[in-house]
């Protein structure tokens, strides 16, 4: 048992989930909560907590993966060849990293200028395929800000609106060339932003100033948050309210074409998986996927959906199984 623990990228699961035929398949690891997934939604990566905290991530060909020396995983790119978080550096600071196909920790460090004091440096958000890193790190006034990192190039904060006291960057496009996050002005409020070759664009239209960036496509054409949608030319609108007492309605992932949105509904202890669809609003995952001939197994409770395939035909998030987080992909059977 000891040697298995010392392990750092051995199996934690010895039957992967499959999701090559229509049906609910769990990752079957306790403490997992998947918080990204590919674009073809046959990998994934994620936090782990509990004895093994850290992070992992996870294909339908090996199943799950601890990754050597991680504090945070939080997103991975389109192939799934990168993920993306923090881990800590030689002097015990937590940094921005990416691991690549070998599970190796690149640490990207901090901005230049930063006086490095320990804690927290920086946090990799996101990554695309090239790679190339946004994420969220202490600038020299000691705020909390956007960057993204670049090989050749290194970690530059993004530009902000005068308004903005902090900031975050969290999902870049697969060609690199726009980053979605938000930023905070002197009153507390967080409002969406799009940097488009590294100009910011609040996101707002006549009808709607929209809060933080929850999630996005993957060209960023197509953003979403709480309870709105934001699309490129159009700008953003609210989402009418669920049919349900609880109008909260967080949307964290969606297919390329934006037909099948996801995230939760309620908050806390309430809050469950859902779907959104303009068919049928926002419904609860495991009422929408009974509706189309997917059971959830005994003993789990969906919490979120974090992560929709390019095609609509994957869905991937978390729960809670018997009582322990543990985390899901669904296969459809057809795309909405």
């Amino acid at each position: 048992m000891r040697a298995a623990l010392l392990l750092a990228g051995a199996l934690l699961a010895i039957s992967p989930a499959r999701a090559d035929a229509a049906g609910f398949s769990a990752l079957g690891t306790p403490g997992a909560r998947l918080l990204a997934l590919s674009r073809d939604g046959r990998a994934g990566a994620g936090a782990l907590s509990g004895a093994g905290s850290g992070g992992f991530r996870w294909s339908e060909a090996e199943g799950v993966r601890t990754l050597a020396g991680a504090i945070s995983v939080q997103g991975i790119s389109s192939s799934g060849r990168y993920v993306a978080g923090s881990s800590l550096d030689g002097e015990q600071r937590e940094v921005a990293s990416y691991w690549n196909a070998d599970a190796a920790p690149v640490r990207l460090g901090g901005l230049p200028g930063t006086a490095w004091q320990g804690g927290r440096v920086s946090i990799a958000l996101a990554v695309s395929d090239e790679p190339r890193v946004v994420g969220v790190a202490n600038d020299p006034a000691q705020r909390r800000t956007a960057f993204e990192w670049r090989a050749g190039a290194g970690m530059r904060a993004l530009p902000l609106p005068p308004e903005a006291r902090a900031a975050r960057a969290g999902g870049i496009s697969d060609d690199g060339r726009r980053v979605h996050g938000w930023i905070e002005g002197a009153a507390g409020a967080r409002r969406g932003v799009l940097w488009s070759d590294g100009a910011p664009q609040l996101l707002s239209s006549p009808e709607l100033a929209a809060g933080e960036v929850l999630g996005a496509n993957r060209d960023l054409t197509l953003l979403f948050g709480a309870s709105y949608l934001w699309r490129a030319g159009r700008g953003a609108q609210r989402l009418p309210p669920p049919a349900r007492p609880d109008p909260l309605l967080q949307l964290a992932a969606g297919s390329d074409d934006g037909r099948l949105l996801a995230g939760s509904l309620g908050d806390g202890a309430l809050r469950t998986a859902a779907v959104w669809t303009r068919q049928s609003g926002a419904v609860p995952l495991d009422r929408w996927l009974a509706s189309r001939g997917i059971a959830v197994p005994h003993g789990w409770r969906l919490v979120a959906v974090t992560g929709v395939s390019g095609d609509g035909r994957r869905i991937g998030g978390w729960g809670q199984h018997d009582g322990q987080f543990d985390s899901f992909v669904v296969e459809l059977p057809i795309a909405e």
